[in-house]
């Protein structure tokens, strides 16, 4: 890389020899300024962010924590208002007895719309694929998909990762309109 590392030591730069480029701050860290993930269970270090400073996953777990912080509010104001909004869902399932096979129409917990999002879907040959999706969130605080059909279609789908702010703006849209209490947002 040839850089020093450019992060701040007490009373001056770290200088030590550059082994990534935080696209955060856009500042060259050396392999201990260098942002890593640690085991929840034992602390131990089991990878390093090759794109990002200590100092700047520091403050991206912060505004993680207070976006997770306000949309517990969110659900909870909707809550206490019964969930206003909230919309019935149904999802197809395919029941085989013997040599006959009928769909069946199951309910499932009501969500509230968010607006589509995108969802990581299994794909062909094991590839994961990014697919905008009508998406919901329930009382739980579960992501799910709105549309039955998609949700027979987007096989081992999970919600991609960023767009938690999208969920929460959508949410103070939702209560907004519907008048629930809501503490003012930090």
């Amino acid at each position: 890389m040839g850089a020093d590392c450019e992060l701040p030591l007490a009373d001056r730069r770290c200088g030590l020899p550059a082994t990534a480029r935080c696209t955060d701050c856009g500042r060259d860290c050396c392999a201990s300024h260098q942002a890593y993930r640690r085991d929840e269970d034992d602390g131990r270090v089991t990878g390093y962010y090759r794109d990002l400073c200590e100092p700047c996953l520091g403050a991206r777990l912060a505004a993680w924590r207070a976006l997770l912080a306000r949309l517990g509010e969110l659900l909870d104001a909707l809550g206490a208002a019964g969930m206003p909004g909230s919309v019935k869902r149904v999802a197809f399932e395919t029941e085989r007895r013997w040599f006959r096979e009928r769909t069946l129409l199951r309910e499932r917990e009501p969500a509230v719309p968010v607006g589509r999002l995108w969802w990581l879907c299994d794909g062909e040959e094991g590839a994961r694929t990014r697919r905008l999706l009508a998406t919901g969130i329930t009382a739980s605080g579960r992501w799910v998909l709105m549309n039955a059909a998609e949700l027979r279609d987007a096989a081992g789908a999970e919600p991609a990762p960023g767009q938690e702010a999208a969920v929460v703006a959508a949410l103070e849209r939702r209560v907004r309109e519907h008048h629930a209490p809501l503490a003012p947002a930090c």
